[in-house]
Parts: structure tokens; sequence; C-alpha cells
């Protein structure tokens, strides 16, 4: 039968925070040990931490008896190993130099008429914003602003933004999409040109977004067409195709690194439902662990992954509209918009990573941290 463990890395104090959960009866401050560099329970193995390039120091093990579910500290004698601090966002120009075309990712419809195209990667989405730190010589400030033009799709070239790509309307597969209802749309209210939603015409999943015009015939035309990477297929399709978490944690980055900011309403692009707060709590820790938590007839194998460390609410789940509200009022708090099906995928993500770890640590209710309570502790792979 399983031994329940779960650990997080304190990288900050070269340690490890762990939980194990054991039969009452078992004196733990005698039985459980470091041997050879693995955590035993007698003579049974918990975690050997020399597979996940942990060394720990035999001499400190700092054990705090609770009821069933006892906390672990265990000191490292050097720290872990740590990848790049960056984050490598995926098909960038360079990698779509040779790109055939596109395809929706659900169905394989092709959506690209061409064949061949040029590439270029696109700056950050912030990079308007920035724009007054790299001037440091003007006589008056609309110098440059009547110089900057917002960067538009070019026939025969595919634009590589983080997240997504930008294709001219020319080089599309008419019938191929199709636009979102537009009912709501205002379109006497600010910029002429809009940024609507479109799906797949044969799979009807979300596909991108297009900015589009509207006639004095009503009628709509496209400008540009911005395609999500999570939703599509670059041709010749090369397996695994990027995921749409690897994209998420990449704008958490993004908009935290411009912003300085921490705080994120999770919402869906169409319905403009809010399905969950986050807080981005830690940008890369590591997490060992088996899954007795979460089912006591898991297996023993234990599971290493680098992760961030996020608070979150779901707000799928009861009535949170006091939360949302106060989150949406806040100006330190940002939106982050994504298609529905991506939205349920990322709240169950955080569900499934927060039954991982031990009961009593899944939520955070300390009464000196109000802000926090109901917030739930999730981990994102990064």
């Amino acid at each position: 039968m399983v031994i329940p463990f779960f650990s997080e890395q304190l990288a900050n104090i070269n340690a490890i925070r762990a939980t194990i959960a054991v039969d009452p009866a078992i004196p733990i401050e005698q039985s459980l040990t470091i041997k050879r560099n693995a955590l035993c329970l007698n003579d049974n193995v918990i975690v050997d931490f020399d597979a996940f390039g942990a060394h720990l120091d035999p001499r400190v093990l700092t054990i705090t008896l609770n009821d069933q579910e006892h906390d672990v500290k265990l000191a490292l004698s050097k720290p872990m190993p740590k990848g790049s601090d960056d984050l490598l966002t995926r098909w960038t120009a360079k990698e779509l130099q040779n790109m055939q075309g596109l395809s929706c990712r659900e169905c394989q419809q092709r959506i690209t008429s061409t064949n061949q195209f040029q590439s270029k990667d696109l700056p950050s989405e912030h990079w308007y914003e920035l724009v007054e730190c790299w001037i440091c010589h003007e006589a008056k400030p609309e110098e440059h602003r009547a110089r900057m033009q917002p960067i538009s799709a070019r026939a025969g070239m595919v634009l590589a933004g983080a997240t997504y790509v930008l294709l001219h309307p020319q080089d599309l597969l008419p019938g191929s999409f199709a636009v979102d209802d537009t009912s709501h749309i205002k379109w006497d209210a600010g910029l002429s040109a809009k940024w609507i939603p479109f799906h797949c015409t044969q799979c009807e999943v979300p596909l991108g977004e297009g900015q589009y015009e509207r006639g004095p015939d009503g009628e709509l035309s496209l400008l540009a067409a911005k395609f999500y990477k999570y939703c599509i297929a670059v041709l010749p399709v090369e397996a695994p195709l990027p995921t749409f978490l690897e994209f998420f944690v990449y704008d958490l980055f993004d908009a935290s690194k411009a912003h300085a900011t921490y705080r994120f309403l999770i919402q869906g692009r169409q319905s403009k439902r809010v399905y969950a707060l986050v807080w981005l709590f830690n940008v890369d820790t590591n997490i060992i662990y088996n899954r007795g938590f979460m089912d006591p007839n898991a297996s023993d194998a234990v599971h290493h992954e680098r992760v961030i460390k996020l608070l979150y609410m779901d707000c799928t789940q009861d009535d949170k509209t006091n939360q949302i509200e106060m989150w949406a009022k806040d100006k330190t708090a940002d939106q982050l918009m994504y298609p529905e099906s991506c939205c349920q995928l990322l709240v169950e993500t955080l569900r499934q990573s927060t039954a991982t770890m031990p009961p009593a640590a899944r939520m955070m209710n300390n009464p000196a941290m109000t802000v926090l309570h109901n917030f739930s502790v999730g981990f994102v792979k990064r």
C-alpha cells in the first residue's frame, strides 16, 4: 500500500518541505529516516531522491507531528539542478521557415491556401506600452508617436507572436473558418476595425480572431487573421504539438514582466464568463510526489515536475460574484481571455494538481491572510 507523500522545494532556504501520511500507531519519529539519500519508513523507501537530482543532508530531519499527516523538513546539501530561467515560446519565425500551411488541430481541415511563406518574429504584445522607455532623445513627445504604426498582416508572410501567428487574408482558404456572432459588437464605438473570434467551419472549435471592418452595406471585410498556436497545427505536422498550458504559462510570465502584475482573471473569450481568479505565487519551483493523497489505491510511483505555483479561486462552482467584482475593479489585476474549452482545461488541471496535495495544504485559510481565504493551491508545469 502506498504511503502518501507530497513535497515542494524551498529554494530560498535550500530545503524540501514534505508531508507524509502514516498510521497513527507507527512511531514516526523513530521510524522515519534518511538512508543513502532516500527517505525511508522503517525498511520501506518512500522516495529515492537520487532520481531527481536532490541531495539530502542526512543530519537534518525535522518532523512536525499531526494526527495522520506529518510535516517533514529535509535540508539539501546543495541546490537542486535548475533549468533556464527564460521561457522559450514554440513555433518561432525560425521554426516556421519551412512551414507549408496551417490546419485546424481538432479536425485537420486546411486553413491556408499558400504553401510557401516568409516568416518574421513579432515583438512582445506590450511593445507599444514600453516604447517610451526606448526613446531617450526627442524634442516633442508626439514625434515618435506619429511614426509608430500598428503591425499589420502581410501577404505571403507569417508573423509569429508568442502565442499566435498573424496571417494576411490572401493566404487563407475561403470557407475554412467563420466569424462568431457579431450582434453584440458596437461598431460605432472605438476603432473602426474590431477583433472578433472565429471558428473552424468543419468542427466549429475556436481557431483565433480576425480584424474585421464593416462596410456601408453591413458586409464584413477581413484585414488580418490571428490564429492561436494552441488551436492549430503547422504543416507538415510534427508531434508532439505544443499545448495550451505551455502558452498560458508564457502569458503569465509576459504580463508579470511588462506590468509587474501577478493577479489575473481568467475569462472566456466568447461568454465573457470568469472561470478563475489566479495569483502567480512562485514562478519556478519543483514538486516531488506520489498520488497517495489523491487515491489510497494508487501505485507507489514517484513523480517530479518543474512547475509554477498558483493560488486560485475556482469561479465555476458556487457564487463568486463579490470576489470577481473586487478583482475586476482592481487596476493591479489583468484579464487573460481564452476560448471556453481552454479555460475549462486550465481549471481542471488546477483541480487535479490540488488533489495531489495533502488535504490540509490544499486551501489558503490562514487567519493572518484574509485576502487569500478560500483560494486553493495549484501547480502548472513550466
